[in-house]
């Protein structure tokens, strides 16, 4: 059976991932700490400086401060969209401060950001496969976004491999 999955077509402009109320004034999770106030001047003075914003991401990375995390991740993917592995780790941050739903937010938008991106429709797969395990029609899902958008490319091998591993898996298991 062939089921028709569209692909997004619109690019982010910046990902705000931002469920907390606001109207109590800064908290301590949005006031940014010496050193990085130290990296946020530096990426403002050179926006361009791209070894300034991977040590500002280091150490928000570090602080685990939601709000900075997400300024921080939000600002450099909205400049340096194609930088699939800070997509990652931005998940992978929003999965451990928030939840599997924020984490699956930000792989959205990465996927929209970047559609031929093998290794980033990987992580995007991993990470659903074991959120959803078990159901399969989720899997599945994502497999055909995966596929749909670059399953073409001459490294989406990885994909189609797993995809018609699980097909075939179903089909001699009855699953």
């Amino acid at each position: 059976e062939v089921v028709e999955v569209e692909v997004p077509q619109n690019k982010p402009d910046m990902i705000v991932l931002d469920d907390i109320n606001d109207d109590d004034g800064p908290g301590p999770d949005e006031i940014p700490t010496a050193e990085e106030k130290g990296f946020w001047k530096a990426v403002e003075d050179n926006p361009n400086d791209f070894a300034s914003w991977t040590y500002l991401l280091q150490v928000v990375e570090k602080n685990g401060k939601l709000k900075q995390i997400q300024k921080a991740f939000s600002s450099f993917l909205a400049l340096y969209p194609y930088c699939y592995g800070y997509w990652k780790k931005y998940a992978d941050q929003m999965k451990k401060l928030l939840s599997n739903d924020a984490a699956y937010e930000v792989y959205n938008e990465a996927v929209v950001a970047i559609p031929l991106s093998v290794d980033l429709w990987t992580y995007f797969i991993h990470f659903i496969a074991e959120w959803k395990e078990g159901d399969e029609n989720e899997i599945r899902t994502i497999y055909q976004r995966a596929v749909a958008a670059c399953g073409q490319d001459y490294r989406s091998d990885k994909i189609w491999e797993r995809s018609s591993s699980g097909r075939s898996r179903r089909i001699s298991t009855g699953f």
